[in-house]
């Protein structure tokens, strides 16, 4: 689904829809609102970096897994700062959360911690693409990258097994790490990809 705004396309998958449903109707800790404020801050970041650096900003994508900001080239200075805006934006709300809803700060800090994971294209891993991107050659920095992301994916895949099958606390943890192995495309590449969200 498609809908158009001056200069930025809003484009709404299925996959969201039906990701909002489930959520809507699988939410008996009642943080539906609150996860959706958090996250609409938290690309709001991402957003006011992008158009106070002066990138043009095309579209913005809602799926499942995540939200993705098309945007023009940019430099890996650039793509730096815009990929810390969203986790700044988080850490802010952050601050301001415990005097507003004690859900909301919950599911602010998750959000922010998931977002810092080092794993491409999550805000964490593209910031640290990027700065490594800066300061070695591409081959070492894409090297480096793909060994952090598939350490961070075995700990998260194994604390996930490990929490719903040792401890019993139920599937979302393997649902997360499957959210995340299908954010990274299973099988990490770094190279070429340059997104936002």
């Amino acid at each position: 689904m498609k809908t158009s705004a001056p200069g930025l396309e809003l484009r709404v998958g299925l996959s969201f829809v039906g990701f909002v449903c489930a959520y809507y109707y699988l939410d008996p800790a009642g943080t539906f609102l609150p996860f959706f404020a958090a996250v609409a801050v938290h690309e709001l970041g991402h957003l006011l970096v992008l158009l106070a650096l002066g990138t043009p900003v095309y579209a913005l994508e809602l799926h499942a897994t995540g939200a993705i900001l098309r945007t023009g080239p940019q430099s890996y200075a650039r793509e730096l700062l815009a990929a810390a805006g969203g986790p700044l934006a988080s850490l802010l709300l952050l601050l301001a959360a415990p005097r507003i809803d004690g859900r909301l700060f919950l599911t602010d800090l998750l959000l922010l911690l998931w977002n810092l994971l080092p794993v491409f294209p999550l805000d964490g891993g593209r910031m640290l693409r990027a700065g490594l991107m800066l300061l070695l050659p591409e081959r070492v920095a894409e090297g480096i990258c793909r060994v952090l992301t598939a350490v961070t994916l075995g700990l998260c895949v194994g604390g996930a097994a490990a929490l719903t099958c040792l401890l019993h606390v139920g599937l979302w943890p393997v649902l997360l790490a499957a959210s995340l192995l299908l954010r990274v495309g299973i099988f990490p590449r770094t190279k070429n990809l340059r997104r936002n969200g």
